[in-house]
């Protein structure tokens, strides 16, 4: 009996034995294409927002140092030096704005580097107040002239000066912009303060009942005494561990970023005004390189009232 044979099956099977047509492998290759490129995108975003947790967990830790810094010590430290011997120690003065402005001081504050490192790898900026550094008993506020803060058993002069600091001196604060256009101050410094309080009497803080002079509640005195800055992503202009200056910028590189980066104790943490009236703000992120409104860094920044009630155990209203 004659065989019949079925070239179509037999074509069929060859092809099959021979593999993908060349219209198959692109196709192939093409599909295989996408999925890699979304596996290393979500790969690339979680990689980022492990990088930016980390520097929001450690910019907490850093909070609670200089905090507990501050009420042990009624003052916060001077930066330190990005390198040298004395790496991760204060320096012994920071008179000038350019002094103020470093890497964190991380073994007065009992920290690690890497706990003074955000989570891109570069050292955090820390800019601290000139008022806050060296208080001066002269220029206590009118608020804590008064009985309970300099006379009887409750005198507290040191914690008065931290608390009640009057500052009349632009070179002795920080001033924190919160929308860059206009620029709109976060947390204005007292440089124009009324007439009673720019000079309170001389008082000293061994007499007794002292009277204090009267005190606008408008006029409560609450001024920056520090920032801690993360560069971001791109880690332009962050200070370079083991090396003295900053890493250049790229060609075209934000204002605002540049503000946080140039020695002159002004510090932008860009939000955007919403609604004037209710006073909504919302925070701005730019992560596209190399235009001029580029902004990723990540911000913190407190008060002294802030600083003094960060351990939950102490405020600025008691001695």
């Amino acid at each position: 009996m004659r065989q019949t044979i079925d070239h179509k099956a037999l074509s069929h099977t060859r092809r099959n034995e021979q593999g993908f047509t060349l219209v198959e492998l692109a196709i192939s290759l093409a599909v295989l294409g996408l999925l890699l490129a979304a596996i290393i995108s979500l790969l690339s975003t979680r990689t980022d927002r492990s990088a930016f947790d980390l520097t929001e967990k450690r910019q907490k830790i850093i909070v609670r140092a200089l905090n507990n810094f501050a009420q042990q010590n009624n003052r916060l430290p001077c930066p330190s030096d990005p390198n040298g011997v004395n790496l991760g120690l204060a320096r012994p003065t920071c008179p000038a704005p350019a002094n103020r402005d470093g890497v964190l001081p991380f073994r007065d504050l009992g920290l690690t580097q890497d706990q003074a490192t955000d989570g891109y790898g570069n050292p955090f900026t820390y800019i601290v107040a000139g008022a806050a550094v060296n208080p001066a008993a002269a220029q206590i506020h009118a608020m804590c002239r008064t009985d309970s803060w300099v006379a009887g058993g409750n005198r507290n002069p040191d914690k008065a000066t931290f608390c009640c600091q009057r500052i009349n001196n632009a070179n002795d604060s920080i001033q924190v912009i919160r929308d860059p256009d206009p620029f709109v101050l976060a947390q204005s410094t007292q440089l124009d303060p009324i007439a009673p309080q720019i000079a309170p009497p001389a008082i000293s803080f061994d007499a007794d009942n002292v009277v204090a002079l009267t005190v606008n509640d408008n006029q409560v005195v609450d001024y920056i005494v520090y920032a801690v800055i993360s560069h971001g992503a791109n880690g332009e202009l962050s200070y370079i561990w083991n090396q003295p200056a900053r890493k250049p910028a790229n060609a075209v590189v934000g204002a605002q970023e540049t503000e946080n980066a140039n020695n002159d104790a002004t510090v932008t943490d860009w939000w955007e005004i919403v609604n004037t009236v209710t006073g909504e703000v919302r925070r701005i992120r730019n992560d596209a390189d190399n235009v001029v409104d580029h902004y990723d860094d990540i911000v913190v920044w407190s008060t002294q009232r802030q600083a003094m009630m960060g351990m939950q155990n102490n405020t600025c209203s008691t001695p």
